[in-house]
């Protein structure tokens, strides 16, 4: 039943496999077989699996939410590899550029969680059940570098009723929130 909600990405020109409580996999021939990713805590240990839901594939990266079932984070892997992700004991960096956002602290709206992640004309859009946060730079380079990405906006009171209530149209982004269908466009002047 877990694979009703399962996300299917292509990156790099494969097809992978996110589901919730499960490590994502890649389509290999006819099979998807797990992918050896993981995310490493401060001390270096195994925290998780990539299990999150919730992903896309944007910038060159894969951007993941629900990693063990935390919808405040996302975990986005090094550019173009999608076998490396966030390892603070890596001090030489040979573990690539992945990283982590946490959102907790930024929503306008108090106790939201990801619902899902978009990205569209250089942004990173972190849809909530009642708000929405706005990241800039996202298609730069490293996400934690110098002129990485950066909150440039949040926007309560509108939202993502649930993960597929989207669709990207070229020109804008419709969504469904608690009044009906959104878009980017209409908000314009609130997000850009």
């Amino acid at each position: 039943t877990d694979l009703l909600t399962a996300e299917l990405l292509d990156f790099k020109d494969d097809l992978f496999l996110f589901a919730k409580d499960r490590p994502f996999c890649r389509l290999d021939g006819e099979e998807f077989k797990p992918v050896t990713a993981q995310v490493s805590d401060d001390a270096g240990n195994k925290v998780s699996d990539i299990d999150g839901d919730i992903a896309i594939s944007a910038y060159g990266r894969l951007w993941v939410s629900g990693v063990n079932g935390n919808y405040h984070e996302i975990h986005y892997s090094s550019l173009l590899d999608e076998t490396k992700w966030y390892d603070a004991s890596d001090t030489t960096g040979s573990n690539g550029d992945g990283g982590v956002i946490d959102v907790r602290e930024y929503w306008p709206v108090e106790s939201d969680s990801i619902v899902n992640i978009h990205a569209h004309n250089g942004f990173l859009y972190v849809f909530g059940r009642n708000s929405i946060l706005v990241y800039a730079n996202a298609s730069s380079g490293d996400p934690a570098g110098e002129n990485g990405i950066a909150l440039q906006d949040a926007i309560s009171n509108v939202g993502l009723v649930r993960r597929d209530a989207i669709c990207n149209i070229g020109t804008d982004v419709l969504f469904v929130d608690e009044s009906g269908v959104s878009s980017y466009v209409a908000h314009a002047c609130l997000w850009c």
